[in-house]
C-alpha cells in the first residue's frame, strides 16, 4: 500500500538508509564536512503546500489561547505594558509604566518596540480597540514563534520526522500556549528555534551560533548557558579543517553579541534612565529632568548585565524559591514535553551508548562488531558499532539519532544540565529545549513505525537485514501518547483559563450597566485595583478600554500604598478591587472565584475537574452605593466569571 505524500519523498532517507544498510552493499559517503547539506523537507511546491498545512494547525493553536486566555500576568507585564506606551505615548517617555513599576531587574525594549513596529501599521488602519490591539501584539508574537517552528519542522531530516515534531508540538500545552504571552522566554523562542533550525540544515549539525548570541545578549542572557556549549561541539568539529574554519565558527556570534549589546545600550539607556540600584555603576538621570551624562552613574545602561548580575553573581532570584538540580529533568520538562520528552531521553541514551562502544572498540585497537543500524548516526559507512550497554538486541536500532541530528540537539540538553545548577528554576527557563525534544522524538518516531521507508528498490525495506518494528503495537502506543497528552493539555488549559481574576474583575465592572455601578451618578469613577489583581490580569490596555462613558470619567490606580485592611489612603476611590472581602465604608458588588486546586472525580463528581473558591472582591463606595447593593448590606457577594489561581499554580499540575 503506497504511503501518503507528507510521509515519502524522493528526496527523503529511507528508513533503511537512516538506520543503515546490508554489510553486502555499503553505501559510499564522504566525510560530513565535504558533503551537501541535505535538501529541505519543503524543498518543492508541493512540500511546501503540505509544510504550510503544519504550520497553520501550529499558530491556530497558539490563537485558540489568545482567545481562551485575552489577559496577562505579572512576568508578562513589562513587556506588555511597554508596548502599550510606545503605541500611545510615543516620545513621551515620562508618562512610561516603568518609571513607576520598574520590577525587580530592567528589560530590553527592543522586543517591544519590535512589536510594537510590527502591530502599528494594522492598528492604525483599522482602528483597532485597546482590548483588540493587545491581542494584535500577542497574535504578532505568535507569529513569530510558530514561525521559528516551522523553521525546525522544514530543517528535520524527513518530511514525517517534521509532521510529528508538529504534532508533538500542537498536542503539548506549554510551547504553544506561551507562544503569544509577551515574556523575555517567548520572545528569545524564535531565535532559539532559528539557531536549531540552522544546526539541523547543515552537514555536520552545527551552526546557529549568531542567533543564539543574539538573543542572550538583548532577550536572555541566561542563553549563554546554550552557547557556550554549542560553539565547543562546533569548534572541535571545525578545528581539523584549519584556523579558517574556526575564525568561521566564532565570527558570526561575535559580531552579532556586539552588535546586539551595542543596540541595547544605545535604546535602553534613555528609557531606562533613572533606574537605582542597579549594578556596575550602571544609570544616568533622565534628560527630561535636565540630566545628560552621568549623574549617580556612569551614564549608560545594558539591561542583560544587569540581569546576569542579579541572577547569577548575586543569586537574588533565589528569594523567589529554590528547587533542587534534578527538578528541570524529572519535573519541567516531562511536564512541558509530555512523553515525547521520554521517548528524547530513551533516544539520548542509545544513542549515547552506541557513541560509547565505538569509542571502546576503537581504544581497544580490536575491530567493532557492526550492526546495521544506528540512525545513520554511525560512521561513514552508514553502519554502527553494536553497543556493548545494550547487548546484542536490535531493539534500538531506530533509537539511534542521526548524527548531525544528534550533534545539533546536543547544546540543548547540555544547556539543561547546565542551568540546573542556578537554584532558582522555572519551566519557562527551559522553553528553548522543548523543539529540540520534539525533533528528537519526530525522527525517533518516524524511523520506529518505518513511515519513511521506500517499498522495494537499493535502500528500500526489501533490502533491509533489520525489519522496522511491528507498525501496529507502536502505532497503538504513540496513539496512546499522543491522547494522554491532549488531555493533560485540555486539564493545563482549562486551570490556565481560571487564571486571570484581575483581568475577568476590571472587565465585569466595566462592562457593568451604570445602574449597577454607582447611584447617585458620579462624575467619575475612581477603581483601585490591589496588587492580586493587577498580577493576574489588569494591565494598561485593560484599564485604558474604558475611560470614560456618559460623561463619567474613568480612573484606575495600582498605588501599593493603598491598605483595605486598615483603610489607609481609601478616600479618593470610589470603588475597590480588593483580596479581601470586607473592608469598612464600602459594600460588596460581586466577587471573583479562583482556581483551587484539581477534583477528583471530575465532571462525574460535578462541577468538572477544576476547584474554584472566590479570591478577588469588587467593592463600591457606601454613598455612591446603588440602592440594590445597599440593601445586601454588604453580604451576599454574586459570583464573578472569572476563576485564578495564585501565581505559578495553575502550571504546577
Amino acid at each position: 500500500m503506497p504511503l501518503p505524500p507528507v510521509l515519502r519523498h524522493r528526496h527523503h532517507r529511507s528508513w533503511t538508509e537512516s538506520v543503515g544498510t546490508p554489510r553486502s552493499r555499503p553505501p559510499t559517503r564522504s566525510p560530513p564536512h565535504q558533503r551537501a547539506a541535505p535538501p529541505s523537507t519543503g524543498g518543492d511546491a508541493r512540500g511546501w503546500a503540505s509544510g504550510l498545512g503544519w504550520d497553520a494547525m501550529l499558530l491556530l493553536v497558539a490563537l485558540f489561547y489568545v482567545y481562551l486566555t485575552p489577559y496577562t500576568k505579572v512576568e508578562e507585564s513589562f513587556t506588555m505594558q511597554a508596548t502599550h506606551d510606545i503605541l500611545v505615548h510615543g516620545r513621551d517617555l515620562s508618562r512610561y509604566d516603568h518609571h513607576t513599576f520598574p520590577g525587580v531587574v530592567p528589560r530590553s525594549f527592543l522586543p517591544p518596540l519590535a512589536l510594537a513596529a510590527t502591530v502599528a501599521p494594522v492598528t492604525t488602519a483599522a482602528g483597532l480597540s485597546p482590548a483588540a490591539t493587545a491581542a494584535a501584539v500577542r497574535v504578532a508574537l505568535a507569529i513569530a514563534v510558530v514561525g521559528g517552528l516551522s523553521a525546525v519542522r522544514r530543517a528535520t531530516p524527513s518530511r514525517a520526522a517534521g509532521a510529528v515534531m508538529a504534532v508533538a508540538t500542537a498536542a503539548q500545552f506549554h510551547t504553544l500556549y506561551y507562544a503569544s504571552r509577551p515574556l523575555a522566554n517567548t520572545a528569545a523562542l524564535p531565535l532559539t528555534a532559528v539557531a536549531l533550525a540552522q544546526r539541523l540544515r547543515s552537514t555536520d549539525g552545527t551552526g546557529g551560533l549568531a542567533a543564539l548570541a543574539a538573543a542572550a545578549a538583548v532577550v536572555r542572557c541566561d542563553l549563554a548557558a546554550l552557547l557556550a556549549p554549542a560553539a565547543v561541539v562546533d569548534l572541535v568539529i571545525a578545528a581539523p579543517r584549519g584556523a579558517t574554519a574556526v575564525v568561521g565558527v566564532l565570527a558570526p556570534p561575535a559580531v552579532a553579541g556586539v552588535a546586539a549589546i551595542a543596540a541595547s545600550v544605545v535604546v535602553d539607556t534613555p528609557l531606562w534612565a533613572g533606574r537605582e540600584g542597579l549594578p556596575l555603576g550602571m544609570g544616568a538621570e533622565p534628560f527630561w529632568k535636565g540630566g545628560g551624562g552621568a549623574r549617580g552613574g556612569a551614564g549608560w545602561i545594558y539591561p542583560e548585565l544587569a540581569v546576569f548580575w542579579f541572577n547569577v553573581a548575586e543569586n537574588k532570584s533565589a528569594a523567589w524559591g529554590v528547587s533542587p538540580w534534578w527538578w528541570y529533568a524529572a519535573n519541567a520538562l516531562p511536564r512541558g514535553a509530555g512523553l515525547a520528552y521520554a521517548v528524547a531521553v530513551v533516544a539520548v541514551a542509545v544513542t549515547v551508548s552506541v557513541a560509547v562502544g565505538r569509542a571502546v572498540t576503537a581504544v581497544g585497537g580490536s575491530t567493532p562488531r557492526y550492526v546495521s543500524g544506528g540512525g545513520g548516526s554511525g560512521g561513514g559507512d552508514g553502519k554502527t558499532a553494536a553497543a556493548p550497554l545494550l547487548g546484542g538486541a536490535r531493539w534500538w536500532t531506530p533509537l539511534v539519532l542521526p548524527r548531525r541530528v544528534a550533534t545539533a540537539v546536543a547544546p540543548f540538553f547540555v544547556f539543561v544540565a547546565l542551568y540546573s545548577a542556578l537554584p532558582h528554576k522555572e519551566l519557562r527557563f527551559v522553553f528553548p529545549v522543548l523543539p529540540a525534544v520534539n525533533v528528537v522524538a519526530g525522527v525517533v518516531l518516524a524511523a520506529a513505525l518505518g513511515i519513511d521507508a521506500t517499498p522495494g528498490g537499493d535502500g528500500g525495506s526489501g533490502g533491509c537485514t533489520i525489519p522496522p518494528p511491528p507498525a501496529v503495537p507502536i502505532s497503538l502506543a504513540a496513539f496512546a501518547a499522543a491522547a494522554a497528552t491532549v488531555a493533560a493539555t485540555a486539564l493545563y488549559a482549562a486551570a490556565a483559563a481560571a487564571n486571570y481574576p484581575g483581568g475577568e474583575a476590571l472587565a465585569t465592572l466595566q462592562a457593568s450597566p451604570a445602574a449597577d455601578v454607582a447611584s447617585p451618578a458620579t462624575r467619575e469613577v475612581a477603581v483601585w485595583i490591589c496588587p492580586a489583581a493587577a498580577m493576574t490580569g489588569v494591565n494598561l490596555w485593560g484599564e485604558r478600554s474604558l475611560q470614560s462613558r456618559a460623561g463619567v470619567t474613568w480612573r484606575y490606580s495600582r498605588d501599593e500604598g493603598v491598605s483595605p485592611v486598615d483603610g489607609r489612603g481609601l478616600k479618593p476611590y470610589t470603588h475597590l478591587i480588593a483580596d479581601v472581602r470586607h473592608v469598612p465604608g464600602y459594600d460588596l458588588l460581586f466577587g471573583v472565584r479562583g482556581y483551587a486546586g484539581v477534583r477528583l472525580g471530575g465532571i462525574g463528581g460535578g462541577g468538572g475537574w477544576i476547584r474554584t473558591e472566590e479570591v478577588l472582591w469588587v467593592h463600591v463606595r457606601h454613598d455612591v452605593a446603588p440602592a440594590s447593593v445597599r440593601e445586601k448590606d454588604g453580604g451576599g457577594a454574586e459570583p464573578g466569571r472569572a476563576v485564578v489561581a495564585p501565581e505559578g499554580q495553575a502550571l504546577a499540575l
